[in-house]
């Protein structure tokens, strides 16, 4: 089928007008791909379903929407220990590459703010963890920090073993 240039124009005006290049239902569609997670944090309320959101797409390898998703809960929530957890966890694509110094240092970062916020026990697990994997003082090489960050994840699941979200991140980082 030829388009013609008529339904071209009208289509580009309406997405001009909208501010928005993408069509509106692609988010809808996007979320109900990816399922729902639900990893209850101690965060304002308002946020726990994009937190949740960010979740899912760590587990489908989609760091970058993932990254997104958590600055998203920190501009509505800027105390959340767990979305500074959450842009840390983006940064380490854990099936396709190592971090890089620049991910490193994002994610030290992330980290350093995120231990000095409020946050449950289960949740400083979690960002205790993922700072073995980002700690570099000691000279460890990454697979000694990844076994490290795996035996931290173990050891969340085994203590909380109700929570799917830590078995899952175990699971994964039992890989290395």
């Amino acid at each position: 089928m030829i388009l013609t240039k008529r339904p071209f124009i009208l289509v580009l005006t309406v997405l001009c007008a909208t501010g928005n290049a993408e069509p509106q239902h692609e988010h809808a569609e996007i979320t109900q791909q990816l399922g729902s997670v639900h990893f209850q944090i101690s965060c304002q309320s308002a946020v726990q379903e994009t937190f949740g959101r960010g979740v899912a797409l760590l587990h489908s390898f989609w760091y970058e929407e993932a990254q997104k998703a958590f600055q998203t809960v920190l501009r509505d929530d800027s105390r959340c220990a767990m979305a500074h957890w959450g842009l840390a966890m983006a940064q380490w694509h854990q099936f396709a590459d190592w971090p890089d110094a620049d991910a490193t240092k994002v994610t030290q970062q992330a980290l350093a703010i995120a231990e000095t916020l409020n946050a449950s026990p289960r949740e400083r697990a979690y960002i205790s963890a993922l700072a073995h994997f980002f700690s570099d003082s000691d000279g460890q090489e990454r697979l000694q920090r990844a076994t490290l960050y795996s035996q931290a994840m173990s050891r969340i699941y085994e203590e909380y073993p109700q929570d799917t979200e830590a078995g899952a991140f175990y699971a994964l980082s039992s890989r290395f």
